[in-house]
């Protein structure tokens, strides 16, 4: 069941612009125990969003403007 799920899932993603490649980036940089977290976010203020975030992370692609990711990855960077 877990391999359908997954190919729903990619299937999914893949609607919303990403890709196989990144997907397979995706995959070959997670490391057991670790999870990804995908967000596609249309509207919002960035500051409450950067105030949530409590556990550390990295931004793997995005399409935010230069100094909107600068902000993002520093927030994650600092958390935990």
């Amino acid at each position: 069941m877990i391999g359908g799920a997954a190919g729903a899932t990619h299937g999914a993603l893949a609607d919303h612009g990403l890709d196989a490649a990144f997907m397979r980036d995706l995959g070959n940089e997670l490391r057991p125990g670790s999870a990804a977290l995908i967000l596609l976010v249309r509207g919002g203020t960035l500051d409450k969003v950067l105030a949530r975030i409590e556990d550390e992370g990295r931004v793997l692609r995005t399409s935010l403007d230069a100094e909107t990711e600068r902000r993002l990855s520093e927030a994650l960077a600092g958390a935990g």
